[in-house]
């Protein structure tokens, strides 16, 4: 269970991975959430667990406070706090490193097998 929504609950049919994304490695951003994608700036094979599952945190957030909801707070957050300091973040990254559950290393053989 990542922070109140169980996995094999979670309608993963609402996000599109995108992988090889040339402005965020031009940039230096390893992997973000925008609306319903969730990119990444390596190509499948080299994207990093940890990416992975930082990115996957953001999108449990979303759904657990609402797309709008979510980048609103995110926003005023990262205003008040920082960027780093911003509570999603030191979520996202305080769960970069918990093993993937069995449906999310399935989603991430899918996108590397691609």
């Amino acid at each position: 269970m990542r922070a109140g929504i169980c996995d094999e609950n979670f309608n993963w049919q609402t996000f599109e991975f995108v992988s090889d994304v040339k402005w965020m490695r031009d940039a230096g951003v390893r992997g973000m959430v925008l609306g319903h994608r969730i990119l990444f700036a390596d190509i499948p094979s080299q994207i990093p667990q940890r990416t992975f599952r930082h990115e996957l945190q953001h999108a449990y957030q979303i759904m657990r406070h609402g797309r709008l909801r979510f980048y609103v707070k995110f926003f005023l957050y990262s205003l008040r706090h920082g960027y780093h300091r911003n509570p999603f973040e030191e979520e996202a990254r305080a769960h970069e490193c918990d093993p993937l559950t069995a449906h999310e290393e399935k989603l991430l053989w899918n996108l590397r097998s691609a």
